[in-house]
Parts: C-alpha cells; sequence; structure tokens
C-alpha cells in the first residue's frame, strides 16, 4: 500500500492536484472546440463577455482575488457543470460567499 502512495505522489500528479481549477492562462491552451466543450461557449463570446463586462464592473475598492477571466470562468463553469456554489468555490480557491458575489455580480451585469 504504502508502495502505491508513492508512485501515485508523481510532480505531475502533485501538480494536477495543486491547479484543479481552470485558470484562464491554463485555458488559453485549449483549442476552441475544447474551450467550447468546457465552457458551452466559443473564444469569440467569451472575449465579447469579458469585454463588455468590463464597461459594468466597477473598478473601485479593494483589487479581486481572481481577475474577470477567471470570474466569467467560474460563472460559465457554474452554469455548465450544474455544482454547487460550495463546490465551484473550492475549486476557485475562494470562499463559497466570495463566489456567490462574483455570480450575482455577473449575473445582474
Amino acid at each position: 500500500m504504502i508502495f502505491f502512495l508513492v508512485n501515485i505522489c508523481t510532480p505531475d500528479f502533485l501538480a494536477f492536484v495543486h491547479n484543479l481549477r481552470m485558470k484562464y492562462i491554463d485555458s488559453n491552451k485549449l483549442s476552441d472546440l475544447q474551450f467550447k466543450r468546457y465552457t458551452g461557449i466559443s473564444w469569440p463570446t467569451f472575449y465579447l463577455m469579458v469585454e463588455q463586462l468590463k464597461k459594468h464592473v466597477p473598478a473601485k475598492g479593494r483589487p479581486p482575488k481572481l481577475s474577470l477571466e477567471d470570474q466569467v470562468l467560474l460563472c460559465l463553469s457554474y452554469w455548465r457543470e450544474y455544482r454547487t456554489l460550495f463546490h465551484v468555490a473550492k475549486s476557485y480557491r475562494v470562499s463559497e460567499p466570495t463566489a456567490s458575489r462574483i455570480y450575482t455580480m455577473l449575473k445582474t451585469a
């Protein structure tokens, strides 16, 4: 059993576990077809959404933990995967209230 645990903890596996969420920077490596499968929208639609949201998102106060692109990905994964905000928040390493605020802000923007 110990041998199994030692073999599973390879650097690649640890990197995968460390970065379970799909960051915007990581999603840039996806083809248009893969990105559409992951989010439900195409790259041009994603960029259009981000550009439109930049006009409506307030730039005052403390800087957000997630970039606007990551916030959009958080909402898209919430809508696409039908997971609870608790699980989405854990994937993006934010609290559940933060994920809820992001979702509410982007939904009403």
